[in-house]
């Protein structure tokens, strides 16, 4: 009775998050159609897919266990940098450096852009400034790691954080807007409309 209970839930559920979207756009579309109108209006998502008619977004995508999604090498997308642990920007180190200040910078996609996805001779628009105005603490030149990118939020930066702890020497977070977004999300509509979005 109790796998019954909820197998009949579940499918109210998806019902009701299928009229919402028929309601809220004339018509029923797909999560990805929905996610790829979306995504094209998206400067973050321009950024990564506009060298390529054959990349969508959703293409540079990977799971990941703990952090949701990262990004693939995606030959068809080759357009950004994507790192050992499918971020963009340099590779994460294994072991503490001895000879650079390490800076994980974290956050959504402003973070991403700030911390630079592309490859050199693109400016580390961070990197490059700390490194002309100030002195780290322990004297050595900074590093700055990307760690944002697009739609995160926390605890997804903590994650990042927390399983990098022993190899960086301090971490920045721009965080706000994707945090601001879903409390407002949740804020103004029902269950529903969350679940069709």
């Amino acid at each position: 009775m109790v796998f019954i209970g909820i197998g009949i839930t579940v499918f109210l559920i998806e019902i009701g998050a299928i009229v919402v979207t028929i309601v809220r756009y004339g018509s029923y579309y797909s999560a990805t159609e929905l996610f790829v109108r979306q995504a094209s209006k998206n400067t973050f998502v321009g950024q990564i897919t506009r060298e390529s008619e054959n990349c969508r977004y959703i293409d540079t995508l990977l799971p990941h266990p703990y952090l949701s999604f990262v990004h693939r090498d995606n030959p068809s997308c080759d357009v950004l940098r994507i790192n050992n642990i499918g971020l963009f920007g340099v590779d994460f180190p294994s072991e503490k450096h001895t000879v650079r200040f390490v800076l994980l910078q974290t956050g959504g996609s402003v973070a991403a852009q700030f911390a630079q996805m592309k490859t050199p001779p693109a400016p580390k628009y961070l990197e490059e400034l700390l490194n002309k105005k100030y002195i780290s603490p322990n004297g050595n030149p900074f590093l700055i790691l990307n760690g944002g990118d697009g739609a995160w939020k926390q605890p997804q930066s903590l994650i990042l954080f927390l399983q990098y702890a022993d190899v960086i020497d301090a971490v920045v977070t721009l965080d706000g807007f994707n945090e601001h977004f879903i409390m407002d999300l949740l804020s103004g509509l029902n269950i529903l409309e969350i679940i069709s979005c």
